[in-house]
């Protein structure tokens, strides 16, 4: 009997190995896979642009931690009451157009656990934002801290006076 429980632990330890090696190589294929968009994108003279949305391109209502009810884990941070930033939308899908390759990534769902990828699909849709990729669960933070970072303010209204310009600049910046 003790064998046959020892082949049953062997048989799931083997199970959990091979799981934890196919997350692995799959987690390694999307960071070749990434590799290789940005080659062919500096190959091409553009740039890969990764972009923040709530209190980037829209306003962020709320706290994005808390759902705005508290039995209610699907209209996290006021995700349904935000509003879009139309300037800096038609901005970035400028950059799109000319061939740059956007990235909107989301702290959404971080907190809760909540997969809010395709509502966030939805909704960037409806704003007829132009993207080439979204993802969601970008770790939350207070500050951070890049070398390749641009600050854009944290505003109601959208502005775009110091948007645009510290983007560009940040364009112009031969790495």
């Amino acid at each position: 009997m003790e064998e046959v429980i020892q082949k049953a632990n062997q048989h799931e330890l083997d199970k959990k190995q091979q799981l934890e090696k196919d997350y692995a190589d799959h987690f390694m294929q999307e960071i070749q896979h990434r590799i290789l968009l940005a080659e062919k994108a500096h190959e091409l003279g553009k740039k890969v642009i990764i972009v923040d949305i709530d209190g980037t391109i829209c306003s962020q209502v709320g706290d994005p931690s808390k759902p705005i009810n508290s039995d209610d884990t699907t209209e996290v941070g006021g995700l349904d009451n935000a509003k879009p930033f139309t300037k800096r939308i038609e901005y970035l899908n400028m950059l799109y157009d000319e061939g740059h390759y956007i990235h909107y990534w989301t702290s959404r769902g971080c907190w809760t656990g909540v997969d809010l990828l395709e509502r966030t699909r939805k909704q960037l849709d409806s704003w007829g934002v132009k993207y080439n990729d979204v993802a969601v669960f970008k770790p939350f933070y207070d500050v951070w801290i890049d070398d390749k970072a641009v600050r854009v303010a944290h505003d109601t209204e959208g502005a775009t006076s110091e948007f645009i310009p510290r983007i560009e600049e940040a364009l112009d910046v031969k790495y």
